[in-house]
C-alpha cells in the first residue's frame, strides 16, 4: 500500500510539473517572446535574470541582404542563391562557410523576421524587432510559390486592424465544426492578447465583421456619379504614374548594378595581371 501511495504521488508530481511548464511556456509566448533559442538573426540575452531576444547585427545584415538583394528583387532559385552567397563571401557561421540549403529555405519562410512568434500552430505578435518588411516577406513567399500563413489570407487578419481595448493586432482563426451533414468551417477574429488576464473574451464572426465594414463603406461612399467617376480617373492616373516611376527607378538601379559589376570585373582582371596592387584596388 505504501509503495502504491508513493508511486501515485510521484505520478501526480510529474503531471503537475508538466502542466506548470506548459503554462509557463504559454505565458512567455503570450508576452511576445520565443520559447528556447532565437532564430538566426537574433540572439538571446539575460536581463535581470530573464531571457529576452535582441537583434544580432551581423547575422541580421546577412538576412536583410538575402531577402532584399538576392531573392526579393533578382528572382534567383534556392541553388542560385546559395552559389551567389558563396561567391560574395557571405558565410552562414564562422565554422560553416556555406549556407545549408534547408536552413536557407527555412529562413525565407520564417515569419519571425516580420516580428511574430509561433505557438501551437498560431503566429502571435512578438516583442522582438522585425528584420524584414512585411511586403518584402510576402513577395518572397509569392516567389517561393508557397502559401502564406492562413491567418494572413483571412480577410481582416495580417496586422490590418488593432484591438480597441489594448491596441494589439487582430488575428484570424478558422474553426471546423463537425455536423451530421459534414464539416463546417467558420472564420473568427480576435485580439492576439485575447487570453491575457483582464482582456475581454470577445471573438467576432467574419459575417459580423463584414457587416460592420460594409456599414463603414456605406457611410463614406460617394453618392454623386460624376464625382465618383472623376475620383476613379484620378486614382487610375496616379497609379499609372507611380508604376512608371517605379519602373524607371528599377531600370536605373539595374544599370548601376551592371556598371558596378563590370567595374569589379575590370579591376579584378587588372589585379590578376598585376597592373595594380591590392592597396589601389581597395582604394577604388
Amino acid at each position: 500500500m505504501m509503495r502504491r501511495t508513493l508511486a501515485n504521488m510521484a505520478s501526480f508530481y510529474t503531471e503537475r510539473q508538466s502542466i506548470d511548464v506548459q503554462e509557463g511556456l504559454s505565458r512567455r509566448v503570450q508576452e511576445g517572446w520565443f520559447i528556447g533559442k532565437a532564430p538566426y538573426g537574433y540572439r538571446n540575452i539575460r536581463v535581470h535574470g530573464r531571457s529576452i531576444v535582441v537583434v544580432d547585427d551581423e547575422a541580421a545584415k546577412k538576412v536583410k541582404r538575402l531577402f532584399h538583394l538576392f531573392f526579393a528583387y533578382e528572382n534567383l532559385t534556392i541553388d542560385d542563391l546559395l552559389d551567389r552567397l558563396a561567391k560574395d563571401g557571405i558565410s552562414y557561421r564562422p565554422s560553416t562557410l556555406r549556407f545549408p540549403r534547408s536552413k536557407l529555405h527555412a529562413i525565407l519562410r520564417d515569419r519571425a523576421y516580420i516580428g511574430e512568434v509561433a505557438h501551437r500552430g498560431e503566429w502571435l505578435q512578438g516583442k522582438h524587432e522585425p528584420i524584414i518588411e512585411r511586403d518584402v516577406w510576402n513577395r518572397v513567399q509569392a516567389i517561393l510559390g508557397n502559401k502564406v500563413y492562413r491567418s494572413n489570407e483571412l480577410t481582416y487578419a495580417g496586422s490590418l486592424i488593432v484591438c480597441g481595448h489594448c491596441g494589439h493586432f487582430i488575428t484570424g482563426e478558422q474553426v471546423t465544426k463537425k455536423t451530421k451533414a459534414g464539416e463546417n468551417k467558420h472564420n473568427y477574429y480576435r485580439c492576439t492578447k485575447y487570453a491575457s488576464k483582464g482582456h475581454p473574451r470577445i471573438r467576432l464572426r467574419e459575417a459580423d465583421l463584414d457587416e460592420q465594414v460594409m456599414q463603414l463603406f456605406e457611410a463614406i461612399r460617394i453618392k454623386d456619379d460624376s464625382l465618383r467617376e472623376w475620383f476613379g480617373m484620378v486614382l487610375r492616373s496616379k497609379t499609372r504614374d507611380d508604376q512608371e516611376h517605379c519602373k524607371a527607378e528599377r531600370e536605373d538601379l539595374q544599370r548601376q548594378a551592371s556598371s558596378l559589376l563590370e567595374q569589379q570585373d575590370r579591376l579584378l582582371n587588372r589585379r590578376l595581371l598585376e597592373e595594380i596592387d591590392g592597396d589601389n584596388v581597395e582604394a577604388m
